[in-house]
């Protein structure tokens, strides 16, 4: 919807700046074009305080906003490769949806997921499947991997609910059932830019719109918790497209440091927030290592374990 124009075809700015904008929804960048457009019939003095009112232009703040822009391979492609180069007996896949990366993997494989829309072949280079509709907390409450599978899963790939608590017991519960050289790989960590990691996804409120359909949350949280809490992790930052994947090895199901201080984690982390100081900080602080390195030759099980 375009800006409102006094009818009367004066500078509607002369009295108030919000009669004219205030009167309907607007869009803040056709404010701005709008403005630029009437400007001439204003002083410099009324255009500055109308423009300090609107405030600044949508262009500016994008064009300084801090992106990352990830250069590796895709992330489905990169799991399949990863659990080929273990070559994986047994695989566990928490948030499914739609089956693209758990037809990728060629073993046989666990997919949980409160809501499947299943639209690849999962069946694809597997003797079995097994399908549990129902969240993680349940799946792992009432189930054991291990029993299902006859052994630990050798890769887990954790992509569920984008808010870091529930990554954080999606992880304690993998563990426990891993083996100490199973990689958990984790989704959604690495975020292109600060907005996308809102709690609550809200694509409208968003500047960068190349980027708005994107949504990671604050699971980026927990790379710090785990480097804080579980020094003894073995952790990598890889760079898939398109926002990460993070790959824990050097497991231990017998931990329980993360589970005994999981109230504690809570409250230190909840209301942490990223803004383009904090994104800037935490790439600076977290290296970022190349997909195409770590599938090359036989640099894979330098990362993620043999």
């Amino acid at each position: 919807m375009l800006p409102f124009i006094h009818p009367s075809g004066g500078d509607c700015f002369e009295t108030s700046p919000g009669y004219c904008f205030g009167s309907v929804s607007y869009k803040p960048e056709l404010a701005h074009q709008v403005v630029q457009f009437i400007g001439s019939s204003m002083t410099a003095k009324r255009r500055g305080s109308v423009l300090a009112w609107i405030g600044p232009y949508p262009g500016e703040e994008i064009e300084n906003m801090f992106r990352r822009n990830h250069q590796g391979p895709g992330y489905r492609d990169f799991i399949a490769a990863i659990a080929a180069k273990k070559q994986a007996r047994g695989y566990l896949e928490v948030g499914v949806r739609d089956g693209g990366t758990l037809s990728g993997v060629g073993c046989e494989a666990i997919g949980v997921d409160p809501e499947f829309k299943i639209r690849y072949d999962i069946l694809a280079n597997k003797n079995a499947v097994h399908l549990y509709s129902m969240t993680s907390d349940v799946f792992f409450r009432d189930h054991d991997p291990r029993v299902i599978l006859g052994r630990s899963p050798d890769v887990i790939f954790l992509d569920g609910l984008h808010q870091f608590e529930y990554l954080l017991r999606d992880f304690i519960n993998s563990e426990r059932i891993a083996h100490r050289d199973t990689v958990v790989m984790l989704d959604d960590c690495l975020p292109i830019n600060a907005e996308m990691t809102e709690r609550v996804f809200n694509m409208a409120g968003r500047l960068d719109r190349d980027n708005a359909p994107s949504w990671t949350g604050d699971v980026w949280k927990i790379i710090p918790i785990l480097k804080t809490y579980r020094p003894d992790l073995h952790i990598t930052l890889v760079d898939t497209q398109p926002t990460g994947t993070v790959c824990v090895t050097n497991l231990d199901p017998d931990s329980t440091v993360l589970r005994d201080h999981y109230y504690q984690i809570i409250q230190a982390y909840i209301l942490e927030m990223m803004d383009d100081a904090a994104i800037e900080r935490f790439y600076d602080s977290n290296p970022v290592a190349s997909g195409e390195v770590i599938l090359s030759d036989f640099n894979a099980s330098i990362f993620v374990g043999p």
